[in-house]
């Protein structure tokens, strides 16, 4: 199986960023848990995939919003797989809404998904007696979306957790963040809309899943660091852009 007989957990890996960063694991020989919540056959599929790479791959599927289904489903991989090694807290909404607008609901979910589950999925891994935690932000977490108020607000307590979580679980748990912009289209943010934003960047040019990849696994190998995050935008964090 795994070369390194590693488990590392990707919560929201069905498709997307979590598949990409799945798949690309495996293929290094990480043992993959899988992390779904309501898009199954995709689970499947991408499970299908990654056993080709001959490493183990279960899929788990769990709705985050719970604080009982977070800590189900650190005890459901620790008992499939023995331990649990890497914790990447993918999974995240998306939910628009501006200060006025926002309702309870819209509040609860981007709160609830974006910020109490990976508290609570990162309390039960601490269980473990070492590891890495690596949470995926948002290069806007240093600035204001009208349109999405409490979604980037989400991202900002996440930024501070990141920064608690690694001092309160060193020296055997390190805890880093990827911050990207944004990289595939969602809402009404089509590929013409990205490459408007590309064209303002420092680098001009799209990021890459497999930039995001990379720097996880730079966070895995180097275990000197934590506590940091590593903007992955091409320059968007240093420069004001015009957002929805």
């Amino acid at each position: 199986m795994g070369q390194n007989s590693q488990t590392i957990l990707i919560t929201g890996a069905a498709k997307r960023l979590g598949k990409f960063l799945a798949v690309s694991f495996a293929q290094i020989g990480y043992n993959i848990a899988l992390h779904y919540n309501s898009s199954k056959q995709e689970a499947i599929e991408a499970q299908k995939l990654i056993q080709s790479k001959e490493v183990k791959c279960q899929i788990f599927q769990a709705d985050l919003q719970s604080v009982k289904n977070c800590q189900k489903l650190i005890t459901e991989v620790k008992d499939y797989f023995g331990t649990i090694d890497i914790l990447i807290n993918n999974s995240s909404v998306f939910i628009e809404g501006n200060f006025q607008d926002t309702t309870e609901e819209i509040f609860d979910e981007n709160f609830n998904v974006n910020y109490k589950s990976i508290f609570f999925l990162s309390q039960a891994f601490a269980k473990n007696n070492s590891g890495n935690i690596i949470n995926i932000l948002d290069t806007k977490i240093n600035k204001k979306l009208k349109r999405f108020f409490t979604y980037i607000n989400s991202k900002k307590a996440l930024y501070q957790l990141n920064q608690d979580l690694a001092l309160d679980l060193a020296p055997n748990i390190r805890v880093n963040a990827i911050a990207p912009c944004i990289f595939l289209p969602s809402h009404d943010f089509d590929e013409q809309y990205i490459a408007k934003r590309v064209k303002a960047t420092p680098l001009n040019r799209y990021t890459k899943m497999e930039d995001i990849f990379k720097t996880a696994e730079f966070f895995i190998k180097n275990d000197f660091l934590t506590g940091q995050i590593i903007y992955v935008d091409g320059g968007e964090n240093l420069v004001i852009l015009t957002n929805k």
